[in-house]
């Protein structure tokens, strides 16, 4: 049951510090937008192949609280620096300048999937390839953090805290896949460990730099 709400603790803090300090600056609103998107396309997964109802839990949880989040980083966000001009994604992905684009891309994502789900209900191949998508996609959730420190070379303004609570996250989740519950597929262990993984970059770069 705690493992379930563990992200009101974590992202929890950020939505307060955000509007504590008026400012969502330091902070990446793509984190926002993998877990939202991850989150919705495991809800997904679980009607077309049901797995332990904790993750589903938790996955209503992480919604909830990444639409909290994406709705203050929003308010108290710098638009003169709107987004990492290094990195230009095509169509502005998640790099809008209207708040309302952000919300109207979830609304037309959740009816998309949807209407996928409608026309292909049944599908054997339709659960694995939300699932996969998923898991892919929050795995990723470490790449951006890598390859700022990578063209940085240095880690100014990262907080040590930060890290362990990744490491400590990554720790916890991988017990409960093999010690906490049965019912869980072999993706699940296949994306905890490779998100680890990553993380363990970011814990090389924040040292070596």
């Amino acid at each position: 049951m705690i493992f379930s709400f563990t992200p009101l603790l974590s992202y929890g803090s950020t939505v307060l510090s955000i509007r504590r300090k008026k400012s969502s600056q330091g902070f990446s609103i793509d984190i926002c937008g993998t877990m939202l998107v991850a989150s919705i396309l495991r809800m997904f997964y679980y009607i077309n192949d049901p797995f332990e109802v904790t993750l589903l839990r938790q996955c209503f949880v992480m919604v909830f609280i990444q639409v909290i989040l994406l709705r203050v980083a929003l308010k108290y966000r710098n638009l003169i620096r709107l987004f990492d001009y290094h990195y230009i994604r095509p169509f502005h992905y998640w790099q809008w300048r209207q708040p309302i684009s952000f919300w109207k891309f979830l609304i037309g994502f959740v009816t998309f999937l949807s209407l996928v789900q409608i026309a292909f209900n049944g599908n054997e191949y339709l659960g694995i390839t939300f699932g996969s998508m998923s898991f892919m996609i929050e795995s990723s959730l470490p790449l951006p953090q890598i390859l700022l420190f990578q063209r940085l070379k240095h880690v100014e303004n990262f907080k040590v805290i930060l890290l362990l609570s990744w490491l400590g996250g990554d720790f916890t989740k991988i017990s409960y896949l093999f010690y906490g519950t049965d019912n869980v597929g072999l993706i699940f262990i296949i994306a905890a460990f490779f998100q680890m993984s990553l993380n363990f970059v970011i814990t090389y770069q924040f040292f070596y730099y």
